[in-house]
């Protein structure tokens, strides 16, 4: 599948989501993240919502990884 990646700064012990639209003709089939916990990659509407939590400040990298459909 294809891949959608990146960075972002976190507060250590907060929750941080990460809001993509999914594109026309793809589904999001999993999620990723170093440096943090993975707590949930969810839909709202056409977006997923990839949250996760730290227990410490820091960057964290993540990724999403979307299969064709249809």
């Amino acid at each position: 599948g294809e891949a959608l990646a990146g960075e972002s700064d976190v507060v250590g012990g907060d929750d941080y989501s990460v809001y993509v639209t999914e594109p026309a003709g793809y589904r999001a089939v999993r999620a990723s993240v170093d440096g943090a916990r993975l707590l949930s990659l969810g839909r709202r509407g056409a977006l997923r919502v990839l949250s996760l939590r730290s227990d410490a400040g820091r960057r964290v990298s993540w990724r999403i990884v979307f299969a064709r459909v249809g």
